[in-house]
């Protein structure tokens, strides 16, 4: 029999999205709801969207509060969101704050989440301002309410993020050749499982690393919400600790239509994020018994170094 990790299921996940504007915050719920209103006037999608986000704000699951950036518990975590030059300054001279905290079974997702974020990107709309998503640890890419939105749900729409810093001694002198990086996941807990990271990783195997990521999470996410919808009231669930990486589960990923076949084998472990206040991770290894430098050289063979990600890897945050 395989060996088996044991997730902890919350009863709840809390997660946030900041609007980062220049005008006053002193919106009311009966204000938000109006705008939610007139954005649900541009298409089915949109109105289905702005229900939901209705129905939240009039419960105690989504918490909106505004406050002067100087005034702000938000500003030191805004310092570490990644983005744009250009929309990093924004976040940091902003000065209002809109904070929209979320409070969500896990088996409520990813309606929840995506009526939550819809209502953000309202917010920001009627203030002219950024949303940072702190559970993913960047802004938000531009589009306006609904294009910025739909009922479908596809990971790949900011919904998690991909960090890449250096997995070497911090004073070492390593040739370029030998560097090792880390990856760290960022979104996934907001959805009841885990972020992932693979450690070690040959610094010319960034982008197949990330899209092994990208792979996984899918699979794994959908599994989960599978199994909750299975057993209903369950906190704890376990999973192999060998993971498949199917070939076909990066397409979905990005919400395309699967092509291809072949996948690989992966080993997975707890592991400790970066961040000190983080929840623990899974890290992802290659199968016990394989050499890391081997297995990592046939990555490329099965997971494809696809030009689109070399857009969205970001740097470790500060």
């Amino acid at each position: 029999m395989s060996d088996q990790l044991t997730l902890e299921i919350p009863e709840s996940v809390t997660s946030h999205f900041v609007v980062a504007t220049g005008l006053s915050t002193s919106l009311s719920p009966g204000d938000i709801r109006d705008l939610l209103g007139d954005a649900a006037r541009r298409g089915a999608e949109a109105a289905s969207l702005a229900r939901t986000a209705c129905e939240l704000l009039d419960s105690p699951l989504v918490l909106v509060a505004g406050k002067r950036a100087g005034d702000s518990d938000w500003t030191a975590r805004l310092d570490g969101v990644a983005g744009a030059e250009e929309e990093v300054r924004r976040l940091r001279w902003a000065e209002h704050h809109l904070v929209l905290t979320s409070v969500a079974p896990p088996a409520a997702q990813p309606r929840h989440a995506q009526a939550v974020r819809f209502m953000a990107r309202v917010l920001a709309e009627h203030t002219g301002g950024l949303v940072a998503d702190l559970a993913a640890g960047q802004t938000l890419s531009a589009g306006e309410v609904p294009a910025g939105e739909t009922e479908r749900f596809v990971l790949a729409d900011d919904w998690t993020a991909a960090f890449v810093g250096s997995d070497d001694e911090p004073e070492a002198r390593v040739p370029e050749q030998e560097v090792r990086i880390r990856i760290d996941t960022t979104g996934l807990a907001r959805f009841g499982v885990p972020d992932l990271v693979a450690r070690h990783v040959p610094g010319d195997r960034m982008i197949t690393s990330i899209n092994l990521l990208r792979a996984l999470a899918y699979r794994l996410l959908a599994g989960h919400w599978d199994w909750l919808a299975d057993h209903p009231g369950h906190r704890a669930r376990t999973i192999d600790v060998e993971q498949h990486v199917d070939i076909r589960d990066l397409w979905r990923f990005w919400g395309a239509r699967p092509v291809g076949d072949g996948g690989l084998w992966v080993r997975l472990a707890w592991g400790r994020p970066e961040c000190p206040d983080c929840p623990d991770v899974l890290e992802v290894a290659p199968p016990e018994g394989r050499d890391p430098g081997d297995w990592w050289d046939g990555v490329p063979e099965v997971i494809p170094s696809l030009a689109r990600v070399l857009e969205d890897p970001k740097p470790r945050r500060s």
